[in-house]
C-alpha cells in the first residue's frame, strides 16, 4: 500500500499465483460434478441481445448461460417488442425514456418502420441516439428535430442541445434549445444538470440563477446544482455568495475520481489562505 506502484503490482501478482489453483487442479475440481440446479439466469439484456445475435445469424452469447424471456422487465421489453414487430410504439414523453440500445443492426429496423410511413416522436427520439451512438452526428440531428416536429418533448430538445454544445460549439443555439426543453420539464434532475451545464457554457449565468430559484425543493438541495449556482456567482463576481455555498462541510453528491472542478473552484475562493478539504480533494495528482 505504501511502496511504489510496480512493488504493489508484483506483490500482488506474487499472492494470486500462490492462492490460485493450476490448470490441472482446476480441470480436477470439475470432474464427475452431476447435473446441479439454476440457481439464477441472465439477464433479460442478455435475451434481448441474443434476439439481436439471431436476428443477424450469430452465435448466441453462451452456450452455457441461459438468459430466458422470463427475465426480461419493461426495461427489455420495449426492445425485444421492436425486434419481434418492427415497430417502436409511441410511448409517453412526459418522462425520459426508461431505456436505450444502441446496436447498429437497429437502424435497419428503424428506416423499415420510417418507410413505411409509421414514424413518431418516440421512435424517432431513440432512432436520433442510435445513429449518435454510431457517429452518424447529421444524421441523429435531424431525427431529434423530426421528433420535435411529431410531438415537442424535452429529451429531443436537450439532445439537439447537448450537440449544439458538444459537437458545433454553438452557445446561442445550445441555450435555445435547453430552454425549450426544461419549459416542458424542469423537475427531473438529469435535464437540469445538463440545464446548469449549458447556461454556464453559454455565459447565462444570471439566468441559470433565476432557473435555479425556480426548481422544487429536492433540486435547490442538490449539491452537483448547488455547485453551478455557486460558479455563476463567481462568474459574476459575487464571491462572497459562492462561499456560502462551497464551505468547508460542502458534499457533492455525484464526484468522481479525478474531477477537480472543486478543487480549482475552491481554489479561486479562498486562495491558499484556506487548504482544500481532504473529502473534497478528487486530483489524481497534488
Amino acid at each position: 500500500v505504501y511502496g511504489d506502484f510496480q512493488t504493489a503490482v508484483a506483490s500482488v501478482k506474487a499472492y494470486v499465483e500462490d492462492i490460485m489453483p493450476t490448470e490441472q487442479e482446476m480441470h480436477d475440481l470439475f470432474v464427475g460434478l452431476k447435473q446441479g440446479k439454476i440457481e439464477q439466469h441472465g439477464s433479460g439484456w442478455g435475451h434481448v441481445s441474443n434476439c439481436l445475435r439471431e436476428k443477424q445469424q450469430a452465435l448466441p452469447i453462451s452456450a452455457r448461460v441461459a438468459f430466458p424471456k422470463d427475465a426480461v422487465r419493461q426495461e427489455e421489453q420495449i426492445w425485444l417488442d421492436f425486434l419481434e414487430t418492427g415497430i417502436m410504439k409511441e410511448y409517453c414523453l412526459e418522462n425520459p425514456p426508461i431505456s436505450f440500445h444502441t446496436d447498429p443492426y437497429l437502424l435497419e429496423l428503424f428506416e423499415e418502420q420510417i418507410f413505411r410511413g409509421e414514424a413518431n416522436a418516440y421512435m424517432y427520439l431513440q432512432y436520433g441516439l442510435v445513429l449518435y451512438a454510431n457517429e452518424k452526428v447529421e444524421e441523429a440531428y435531424k431525427a431529434f428535430m423530426k421528433s420535435n416536429q411529431c410531438k415537442e418533448n424535452a429529451w429531443a430538445y436537450r439532445n439537439l442541445s447537448m450537440l449544439e454544445k458538444n459537437e458545433y460549439d454553438h452557445p446561442e443555439k445550445a441555450l435555445e434549445y435547453i430552454e425549450k426543453a426544461v419549459e416542458l420539464n424542469s423537475t427531473y434532475r438529469g435535464l437540469m444538470v445538463n440545464c446548469a451545464q449549458v447556461m454556464l457554457y453559454a455565459k447565462a449565468y444570471d439566468k441559470w440563477l433565476e432557473m435555479f430559484e425556480t426548481l422544487k425543493d429536492d433540486l435547490r438541495a442538490d449539491s452537483r446544482l448547488l455547485l453551478y449556482k455557486a460558479m455563476a456567482f463567481m462568474e459574476l463576481e459575487q464571491y462572497e455568495k459562492a462561499k456560502e455555498i462551497i464551505q468547508p462541510n460542502f458534499l457533492l453528491c455525484d464526484i468522481k475520481e479525478g474531477e477537480v472542478s472543486l478543487s480549482h473552484i475552491w481554489k479561486r475562493l479562498y486562495d491558499d489562505k484556506e487548504p482544500l478539504p481532504a473529502h473534497l480533494d478528487f486530483r489524481m495528482e497534488k
